[in-house]
This record gives structure tokens, C-alpha cells and sequence, in this order.
């Protein structure tokens, strides 16, 4: 009882989160279909260096081909705590003595075509501020509303397609990606995605588990379900060349 009243306590208070998160950013313009730009801080003061970030606030209307009104809760908490950690390192003077920080989000809108769109924005803003490189500002989207001569950095986005998509196009121009929930194993190339980098593991750990669980419990055979996508296809088939090296092996039948 105790523990079930725990979860109800839990679940109760991330609603309550996701709810104020949703209020928050509705009324800082992120949340509104017209735009997909939010920058923080947003005063007149511009900060001296800005982290980018590619977050899926809105769900991708397919028959429309354009992003719909719909929102995804789970971004709003992604958006919140970036924002929230940047103004943790503002407000103490200890960290960053002279520098301010702040931090730019464009709507990824669950589609491949809407990252990469967005990812210009932080090319052109990379371009400015390095010398060396041979992209010309006037090949680039010229909306791009990067207010800070810097961008270090740009984190996001969460889908593993967007990911690779916006990780070889920034890998290009040598602007770093941190994705916080990218596991594609084929992220972890270090010649074509030089500059890409995550916070969770990649599905080879999560490969490594299953197996050693089956090894465990003694289970001799398990089964796969496959999406209709690429990172499904070469998690599956990862799987299956790993389960089959074993000894003894472990049979994988896999469905779509």
C-alpha cells in the first residue's frame, strides 16, 4: 500500500510539472503553432555565449506536411531543464566569473526535414564566428535568429533519424551535437560523426543486456519486433549477429 500510494504521489507531482511546463513555455511563445523559436534569457542584455538546441516541441502532421498544433509533453520537460540549468550557472558568479550564458531552442517537429531546416540556424551562427570555414552566410537560411557571435555546442535532438540526419550535416561544418536520448548504434562512427556525442548509451549496451539476461534465466530463444524504420532494422539485425556468436547460441525470430 505504501508503495502504491508512493507512485500515485509520483505521478501526481510530474503531471503537476509537465502542466506548469506547458503554461510556461505557452506563454513564452514556444508553445504557439506560429512560432517554433524560443531563446532564454530574453531581455535586451544578449548573453555572451548560446548553446543550441533542437527539441520535438510539436508532433508532424503527415497529411498536411507541415507541424500541427499538437504538442509533445515530453519535450516541454527537456526545454525546461536546459533552461533551468543555464540559469543555475547564470545566477552563480563562482562558475563563469564574467560570462553569461543562454540558450536558443528550434522546434525539430518530429521530422527529418524540420531538423535539418532548423539545424541552419546554428551553421549560419557557426560560420560567423569562425573564419576558416568556407561556408558562405548567403547559401544559408538568412531567418536564422542566432543573436550571439558563439555556438559551441547543440544538443538535441531525441529521435535517432533527426539525429543522424542533423549529425552529418553539423559534423560538415565542425559544430558539436550532444543528444540526450540519440541510440542509434551507428552514432558511435567516429569518422562520420566526429563531432556528436550523447548522454545515453548506445544500442549495443542495450543489445549486451538482453543477451546476458537470456544467459542468465536460461532462455535459449527470444523474440524481435521490428518497426518500419532503419534503427529498428539495424538494431534487430545487430542482435541477431551477436545472439547467433554465442555459445550456445541464442535463436532470435523476428517479427515485423
Amino acid at each position: 500500500m505504501t508503495v502504491g500510494c508512493y507512485a500515485y504521489h509520483c505521478s501526481t507531482v510530474l503531471v503537476a510539472v509537465v502542466a506548469i511546463s506547458c503554461v510556461m513555455l505557452e506563454v513564452r511563445g514556444v508553445g504557439g503553432f506560429e512560432q517554433r523559436h524560443y531563446a532564454y534569457p530574453h531581455g535586451e542584455e544578449k548573453p555572451d555565449i548560446v548553446f543550441g538546441g533542437l527539441i520535438d516541441i510539436h508532433e508532424w502532421n503527415t497529411s498536411a506536411g507541415a507541424c500541427s498544433s499538437r504538442r509533445r509533453l515530453d519535450s516541454f520537460l527537456w526545454v525546461e531543464t536546459m533552461r533551468y540549468n543555464v540559469m543555475l550557472v547564470n545566477n552563480d558568479s563562482s562558475l563563469l566569473p564574467g560570462l553569461t550564458l543562454g540558450v536558443e531552442f528550434h522546434d525539430a517537429c518530429s521530422n527529418e526535414a524540420q531538423a535539418l531546416e532548423a539545424a541552419l540556424n546554428f551553421i549560419q551562427g557557426a560560420a560567423k564566428c569562425d573564419p576558416s570555414s568556407t561556408l558562405s552566410p548567403a547559401t544559408i537560411n538568412q531567418s536564422s535568429t542566432v543573436s550571439s557571435p558563439l555556438m559551441p555546442l547543440v544538443f538535441g535532438p531525441g529521435d535517432d533519424i533527426e539525429t543522424l540526419s542533423v549529425a552529418g550535416l553539423l559534423n560538415l561544418f565542425r559544430v558539436p551535437l550532444m543528444s540526450y536520448r540519440a541510440t542509434d548504434m551507428r552514432l558511435s562512427d567516429q569518422c562520420r560523426y566526429r563531432y556528436f556525442a550523447r548522454t545515453m548509451p548506445s544500442d549495443v549496451s542495450f543489445i549486451i543486456m538482453i543477451l546476458d539476461m537470456c544467459r542468465r534465466y536460461g532462455w535459449n530463444y527470444l523474440v524481435a519486433v521490428r518497426t518500419a524504420d532503419d534503427s529498428s532494422r539495424f538494431f534487430v539485425d545487430e542482435l541477431v549477429r551477436q545472439a547467433t556468436i554465442l555459445d550456445p547460441p541464442i535463436c532470435v525470430i523476428t517479427r515485423d
